[in-house]
């Protein structure tokens, strides 16, 4: 009987035991942090480019024009992977640019630039959209 109450008082392996437990929890919450992170840092991408592209839009830009400025403030998105939309081309009215961008979640699916230009399937898109006013008609 002496035995058996030397090992319930025995407390070395409850940091393990906790650990084992709130570990998976805790990196499921990480993750979670982290991919919000990367959803929003595409967002403000897309929405800076999709700005940039209306703005060359609105001063009498054409598509490839837009296109091109789109791609530019958006440098750390591969250009193959955007979908833009141009819609408008009278001279005082609106034209609105959209943007888009596929989104995966995988941190772990490290591949090559190659590859991710010819993967077209991802889970959502990130949109974000832009209005200008055309003060020179296109």
């Amino acid at each position: 009987m002496l035995k058996i109450n030397r090992y319930i008082r025995d407390r070395r392996g409850q940091a393990i035991v906790e650990m084992a437990l709130i570990l998976p929890v805790f990196i499921v919450l990480l993750l979670g942090m982290l991919y919000s992170g990367l959803v929003l840092q595409d967002y403000i991408t897309l929405t800076e480019a999709a700005r940039a592209g209306a703005r060359v839009a609105a001063v009498g830009g054409n598509d490839t024009a837009v296109i091109t400025a789109i791609d530019k403030a958006a440098p750390n998105i591969l250009p193959a992977r955007l979908t833009t939309t141009i819609v408008g081309n009278a001279a005082g009215s609106s034209v609105v640019v959209t943007v888009s961008n596929p989104m995966n979640f995988f941190v772990w699916n490290i591949t090559s630039k190659d590859e991710l230009e010819q993967t077209s399937s991802a889970p959502f898109n990130v949109t974000a959209t832009a209005e200008m006013r055309i003060e020179v008609a296109r």
